[in-house]
């Protein structure tokens, strides 16, 4: 079994958070049974699907107002 780690399918992303946050976060993903990995992916989904719908309702509004 291929792990994560060594998945082609998977990579690695970093960052830094404020400790407070990051200490919450851990707290929740143990809470919940869940690894950080799993919430990340979930988080980073959610927030890229969000974006986008915001995104394509900006675009949306602001394309059918005028007809030049």
């Amino acid at each position: 079994m291929v792990t994560k780690h060594k998945s082609p399918d998977y990579s690695q992303v970093t960052g830094h958070i404020p400790k407070d946050l990051a200490r919450k976060f851990r707290v929740y993903c143990a809470d919940q049974d869940i690894t950080i990995s799993e919430a990340l992916e979930i988080a980073v989904g959610e927030f890229l699907e969000a974006r986008s719908s915001s995104d394509s309702s900006s675009n949306s509004s602001t394309d059918s107002g005028t007809d030049s």
